[in-house]
């Protein structure tokens, strides 16, 4: 679609509320828009240690959409934190993010959308030189096992799985503890304060090649997560366009190889470009 086609004249308060927009650079034949992504969860969205580029599938996915909707994307970094705080939409400094939300139905009803293009796998891992004492995953009851703050889903995935088994068969719960991110959940393990995390089985896949395979997985996947590309609710068109766009990328074969490239499994796949398909 030409960008002809996607201008617009967006009034101050409109900004100020992210109701879509898309900032046409001067001269009127580039249309800019605004991405938020995180920059410490490979391969999904990182940066690069040797360039300091921005780098990962999100990335090079979102670039991709752009270019079909024939856009040009400006990135803006923030913590995950910001971005589940709604802040950088809300105050107009992004159109949408570019990177790894996870789709919820508590997050839908707070007012964040999602163009949904990718599953991941989270699981229970441990230190490969605890093998012994954490390698079954029964051996984590009444131990701590660290997750992420900013994203509910991992603590709650550990607590049904806990009580399910744990607590079921007489045994003590798991305690779950926090990190603020991925990187945190692997130093409070290696500093021995947790004796298992959780994390996608993408991003421990990239920690395994940096730390010589340091990390083991325990037992199967506690689920499947669905990312999705948040925008805000009142953005109907925005989200429409970054659906028929990855739709259309998913259809010419673009998806598969972004996921070949960055070594993601045939389960990561997410089938069809859809719009708040995450869980109910």
């Amino acid at each position: 679609m030409k960008p002809n086609n996607y201008r617009l004249v967006v009034s101050a308060v409109t900004a100020a509320s992210c109701l879509f927009a898309l900032n046409v650079w001067a001269g009127g034949e580039e249309v800019v828009l605004k991405a938020a992504t995180i920059t410490y969860y490979p391969p999904f969205s990182y940066k690069d240690e040797k360039t300091n580029e921005l780098a990962g599938f999100d990335h090079d996915l979102a670039e991709a959409i752009a270019a079909k909707m024939g856009a040009k994307i400006e990135w803006a970094e923030f913590t995950y934190a910001q971005l589940l705080s709604l802040a950088p939409l809300k105050t107009g400094r992004v159109d949408f993010y570019g990177t790894a939300v996870t789709d919820r139905k508590d997050r839908r009803e707070g007012g964040l959308n999602f163009v949904d293009y990718v599953y991941e796998p989270f699981v229970f891992f441990t230190l490969r030189e605890n093998a012994n004492k954490y390698g079954d995953p029964m051996q984590l009851c009444g131990e701590s096992v660290a997750t992420t703050r900013g994203d509910p889903t991992q603590a709650d995935r550990v607590k049904t799985w806990s009580d399910a088994n744990c607590v079921k068969n007489g045994k003590a719960a798991i305690n779950v503890a926090f990190g603020e991110n991925s990187a945190n959940n692997l130093l409070l393990l290696k500093q021995g304060r947790v004796a298992g995390a959780v994390n996608g089985a993408g991003t421990l896949a990239v920690a395994n090649q940096k730390d010589s395979n340091k990390y083991l997985v325990v037992g199967q996947p506690l689920s499947r997560n669905m990312y999705g590309m948040g925008f805000l609710s009142e953005n109907t068109e925005l989200g429409e366009k970054l659906k028929d766009a990855l739709q259309t990328l998913i259809e010419e074969g673009t998806y598969d190889r972004l996921l070949e490239k960055w070594n993601l499994p045939e389960s990561s796949h997410i089938g069809k470009a859809e719009i708040n398909a995450g869980v109910q």
